[in-house]
């Protein structure tokens, strides 16, 4: 579902297309504008995923002065993005839709770059991106102003606006006193050193350990049976979103959970790529002789009880090796070979 008619209010769940038609609108403004666009991005509450709103794509132009899009109006129009006056002082709108059935599906904004406005809009989503309870604050108020005013976006718009502004004030304070974190992902067989390579990053960043196995084992034990695949996919699920509140406070987020797949490992990626966010694979190679000995050395620490960790048994071995896919070269940021004797 994308688009609505003009003047309505109706929300709805957080579509993924609504991220690929949005980096589509936004090669086709790169396209038309060139270097005159200094940046644009997808905006807004279809930019926060899992956040209900109405299915209307906002876009942010940065440019250097306003009028510099005057020459690419008469283009911009032809591809069917038409200009629409001024919603907000010192900005320009455009719009996108079926304008013979009064439909918008995409609002673009242009702004001065590095000016407040483009400002706010970034740091307002990306505050969103970070913060759950924000999140669920903000997806309430639209939810109670939608079933108040379902014909009449203006009312809809001007109630959001305290709120709207505090979360602004919020999300100011939290991008100007933050620095940039990332996603560290740990990829590598079961006993192959990760563990002890995780800790030594996180000893010499500042950065956050995320373990599955640290969590499940900790809370549910290591005898799941049949449970265990499912478990541990959900966790993982929980982890991912966990890290991006990690990522917003400035830290590194370490995810120690193998990645045995290349789908895993690009389906991460895309989820942090979605996100704006920088993320690497360390790949963690071990020589076989070293690995062999790091199970035999793991086994009996667990068989005595001096870790909490999986007894790796000869299943387990064979589970892992069909179904290990060693990440290929273009894949990987950082390799550590683990020959430790």
């Amino acid at each position: 579902m994308l688009g609505l008619t003009r003047g309505t209010v109706a929300l709805f769940e957080h579509e993924e297309n609504w991220i690929r038609q949005a980096k589509d609108t936004i090669d086709l403004l790169k396209r038309i504008l060139g270097e005159t666009a200094v940046d644009v991005q997808h905006v807004g509450s279809t930019a926060v995923l899992g956040l209900m709103t109405k299915p209307i794509i906002d876009i942010a132009i940065g440019v250097r002065a306003l009028d510099d899009l005057n020459p690419f109006v008469e283009e911009m129009a032809k591809q069917g993005v038409c200009e629409a006056g001024q919603d907000l002082p010192g900005q320009r709108l455009f719009v996108m839709g079926d304008f013979d059935k009064n439909t918008r599906t995409h609002h673009i904004h242009v702004v001065v770059w590095g000016e407040p406005a483009w400002k706010h809009y970034i740091r307002f989503r990306d505050y969103l991106r970070t913060f759950s309870d924000k999140r669920a604050e903000y997806e309430a108020d639209k939810r109670r102003l939608a079933a108040m005013y379902p014909d009449d976006r203006s009312a809809h718009t001007a109630g959001k606006a305290a709120l709207i502004d505090r979360l602004l004030q919020e999300a100011d304070r939290w991008s100007e006193g933050k620095k940039r974190g990332k996603a560290i992902m740990l990829c590598g067989k079961i006993a192959s050193g990760k563990s002890v390579y995780a800790e030594k990053l996180c000893a010499q960043k500042n950065a956050v350990l995320l373990s599955v196995d640290e969590l499940v084992l900790s809370i549910l034990g290591n005898e799941l049976g049949g449970q265990h695949d499912e478990i541990t996919k959900r966790v993982q699920a929980y982890l991912l979103n966990k890290s991006l509140q990690v990522i917003g406070t400035g830290a590194d987020a370490v995810l120690d959970w193998g990645f045995w797949t290349k789908e895993s490992r690009f389906a991460a990626r895309g989820f942090y790529e979605r996100h704006g966010i920088p993320c690497e694979i360390h790949y963690v190679d071990v020589t076989e002789d070293v690995w062999r000995r790091n199970i035999e050395k793991r086994n009996r620490a667990v068989f005595t009880g001096r870790t909490n960790a999986y007894f790796v048994s000869d299943g387990l071995i064979a589970k892992l090796e069909a179904a290990f896919e060693p990440p290929a070269r273009d894949e990987i940021d950082v390799r550590y070979v683990n020959d430790w004797q």
